[in-house]
């Protein structure tokens, strides 16, 4: 969790504009951004949002950015994280310069206020957890404008007060415009209605996350991998799940994990600590919509052992371009391009949506064949699920396959046929395909199969 440190001191002179104020003996914990949000001030003015933190020596240095008249008050308060295993209570010192005055002293065995130094002071620190006290507590939400991370373009990140697990300050802010790193980052590959897409993750948190905690990512809406959960004989590396996979899937409990379609949430639970110190990288395989929908932008959140409330995370993801046709995959070859010739095709078939008994599927612009009216056996897997595994050919350019058994969605469907090739040379057709449904009086359009066939000479 954190610790929130608040700091009290009593100036008995004054200070001026760019006096420093140095807290150390703050070692052992994991906060590492170079800039660390803060809130010094008097009781009428604030004196810096920011302190220069070094992790390794365990200090932070304010520089008052506005003076401080003698007997005046000052109340630092900032925010750190604890270290990932039990540590020793620890001295804090503190030491302040402006100029040539220079004061030193610490909290060891003083029981109330007591002058060090020409200094007042007393410090406390309390238990805090970012659920509950942020490191932004009680301060206002930086400027948001831009993140980035290797190998991805720039984006506008999420406009809620960003939590830092999950945020971090680069080495330089000037005039307070904050420019965030982001280390939540979420990409995918496909764009298309129904297709296998690819989600990609790019996890580093500020802290480490012990083995056992929960990673909760959320609004991953409109795909169509329906509600489905991991268990010892589902691993969530397998396609009974999403598919986790990348450098850090073995992380992860391979027997724990939950997919809900509604909400686009995927759960994990890490089978061992992830590290601060190294971005993680994991994917899951989703099927997109299969009609036309906006990019969304998942959160991610913590819970278990570490606590982080959900963030929006780097990225947008599963928008898709255009609504789907009736088949997802129709595709057709040939055997053979001479003249005269038996020739086999073939064709491969995918739907998406169920398709019920009685429907008709049409295939047409297959002209200068030298075959008659007449029924054509069936052959491959799939013959069986058309009326007695023929198609009708109409001695022209189309085969009509009436359905006999439903074909559920995203079935794949193997036929083929044979035909004689005419005895004129001629160039390959496009085939195209229809779908007539029952009872349904509207025809749908015809749409373009995937391949080149009855090309002879």
């Amino acid at each position: 969790g954190d610790s929130c440190v608040t700091i009290a001191m009593a100036a008995t002179v004054a200070l001026g504009p760019g006096a420093a104020v140095t807290v150390s003996g703050l070692t052992g914990m994991q906060t590492r951004v170079a800039l660390l949000p803060a809130v010094v001030e008097s009781a009428t003015r604030t004196l810096a949002e920011f302190g220069v933190w070094d992790q390794d020596a365990g200090s932070i240095v304010f520089i008052l950015e506005a003076p401080v008249s003698t007997g005046g008050a000052i109340s630092m308060r900032f925010t750190l994280i604890n270290a990932p295993d039990m540590q020793p209570a620890r001295m804090l010192f503190l030491r302040v310069k402006d100029g040539s005055l220079e004061s030193y002293g610490n909290h060891a065995g003083v029981s109330g206020p007591a002058v060090l130094g020409g200094m007042v002071l007393e410090m406390t620190t309390d238990a805090c957890s970012p659920a509950t006290v942020p490191a932004w507590a009680g301060q206002t939400c930086p400027v948001h404008s831009t993140c980035t991370l290797s190998a991805t373009p720039p984006c506008t990140c999420a406009s809620a007060c960003p939590m830092a697990a999950w945020k971090r300050l680069p080495q330089v802010v000037g005039s307070h415009l904050v420019t965030w790193e982001t280390v939540t980052a979420v990409t995918d590959t496909a764009r298309d209605a129904g297709a296998t897409n690819n989600v990609s993750f790019v996890i580093q948190p500020d802290r480490s996350v012990p083995a056992g905690s929960l990673i909760t990512v959320s609004g991953l809406t409109g795909s169509m991998t329906a509600d489905r959960s991991a268990d010892a004989g589902c691993a969530i590396t397998g396609r009974c799940f999403v598919q986790v996979s990348g450098d850090w899937a073995d992380s992860f409990d391979l027997a724990f994990g939950s997919w809900q379609q509604a909400g686009g949430t995927l759960i994990l639970r890490l089978a061992k600590a992830l590290p601060a110190t190294e971005a993680a990288h994991l994917s899951i395989v989703l099927q997109n919509s299969l009609t036309q929908q906006g990019h969304v932008t998942p959160s991610i959140a913590l819970s278990g052992p570490v606590n982080v409330p959900e963030v929006f995370m780097c990225g947008s993801v599963m928008g898709v371009d255009e609504t789907a046709g009736r088949f997802l995959v129709a595709s057709i070859n040939e055997t053979s391009c001479h003249t005269c010739q038996k020739n086999t095709l073939s064709v491969a078939l995918r739907g998406s949506q169920e398709i019920a008994v009685g429907s008709v599927i049409t295939i047409v612009n297959m002209s200068g064949t030298l075959s008659g009216n007449a029924s054509v056996p069936l052959h491959g897997v799939s013959k069986n699920v058309f009326v007695d595994g023929l198609g009708a050919w109409d001695g022209v350019s189309s085969l009509t396959l009436t359905v006999a058994q439903t074909i559920p969605a995203h079935a794949e469907v193997f036929l083929s046929f044979t035909l004689q090739n005419g005895n004129v040379s001629r160039p390959a057709a496009v085939p195209f395909i229809q779908l007539t449904s029952p009872g349904v009086s509207t025809l749908e359009p015809f749409s373009r199969m995937a391949g080149h066939v009855l090309a002879f000479g």
